[in-house]
């Protein structure tokens, strides 16, 4: 599909574009609350699992296979779910979690050689100026080449650990000595991105600040972990399954990337409205999904059209766009449903408010 079809596709039947956020959100209003207790306790429920699963394969070597295979399994979907929460971060505001971000970056962005500063990037892939465009950091045009999609994203999660270690190890302490691999750093090695032709903006004062104590907190939590493996006090076994959780983790969430749009655009700015009709929701699959896609991420499509609702809340949203009256609805269902699923929705919704 090129980017016309997409244009048409894109504009609700009756419906002006610029309506569909005003006709919609009154129905997620109330909806926009954070909760912090579920925040927390998710976030706290996440990171014990795996430090706890990561604890136990590696101080004891003498469980059977079966249940090292079944905690390795447990513990890295709970660090594959506290990573995500990388992405609330980002669209949370400060006030209404304050001190989640910190708690984060010591329990889960910092060990995993991610800290949070490396996401803000993830603002230019919901701005209508930079998403599908160059400078939209998640965004590359697979639909052209499927299998170089799944090759590109592949091998840049087996890379992955392989450039956050440089970057922290070795090129994070080099850049206190050269200004000029300083400003490179910050402006190409300080993102997560699909391409490298993604230029990070420069930082604001306050960022820059976030972004040098999460940085020395990187580096110096790789140092200190090298140093106990060289002396003993960390087992290569722990290291191993550490390691392998942390890849699987990446490879996982490249498969979740894979599937979370369409990737049909052509570099051209578009506008919200095909954003929405180029993300994608998989509430059909089953809570199951949430395995795959947690905190929310399932709920993809919604997400970029409401973006400042909390994850615990989105499955509900859907519920209620699923099922509301009007133009802006009917579109949001045609673009999250198959064909024959979007059928039934509309026969479904037209009995249920039929005299």
């Amino acid at each position: 599909m090129n980017t016309a079809s997409l244009h048409s596709r894109a504009a609700p039947p009756t419906a002006r574009q610029h309506s569909l956020i005003s006709d919609l959100l009154p129905l997620v209003q109330d909806l926009t609350t954070h909760r912090a207790w579920i925040y927390w306790s998710d976030l706290a429920l996440s990171t014990g699992l795996f430090w706890g699963g990561l604890y136990a394969l590696s101080s004891n070597s003498w469980l059977p296979a079966w249940l090292q295979l079944a905690v390795a399994v447990v513990a890295t979907l709970a660090l594959y779910r506290a990573a995500i929460f990388m992405h609330e971060i980002v669209h949370v505001p400060r006030r209404k979690m304050p001190g989640f971000m910190l708690a984060w970056n010591l329990a889960c962005g910092i060990p995993l050689m991610l800290p949070s500063f490396m996401y803000q990037s993830h603002l230019d892939h919901h701005s209508a100026r930079h998403y599908g465009t160059g400078q939209d950091p998640e965004y590359l045009p697979f639909a052209r080449s499927p299998l170089a999609s799944w090759l590109i994203l592949i091998a840049g999660a087996l890379l992955t650990p392989v450039l956050l270690f440089a970057r922290f190890a070795l090129l994070a302490p080099a850049s206190l000595l050269s200004p000029a691999l300083r400003a490179w750093l910050d402006r190409h090695l300080s993102s997560v991105v699909l391409h490298f032709r993604y230029v990070r903006p420069e930082a604001g004062p306050k960022q820059a600040r976030e972004q040098r104590w999460q940085e020395a907190g990187a580096t110096l939590f790789i140092w200190l972990m090298l140093w106990l493996l060289a002396n003993g006090l960390l087992s290569a076994r722990g290291l191993l399954f550490y390691a392998g959780m942390v890849l699987s983790t990446l490879l996982i969430n490249a498969i979740r990337t894979r599937f979370a749009h369409h990737y049909r655009l052509d570099g051209q700015p578009v506008s919200h409205v095909e954003q929405l009709a180029d993300s994608v929701n998989h509430h059909a699959a089953g809570r199951w999904l949430t395995l795959l896609e947690p905190v929310g991420m399932r709920f993809h499509a919604l997400h970029h059209l409401f973006p400042f609702l909390p994850y615990h809340s989105l499955a509900e949203a859907h519920r209620r766009l699923m099922n509301a009256p009007g133009e802006a609805a009917r579109f949001y269902r045609e673009v999250c449903l198959s064909p024959t699923q979007r059928q039934v929705a509309d026969l479904a919704f037209e009995k249920r408010i039929a005299p």
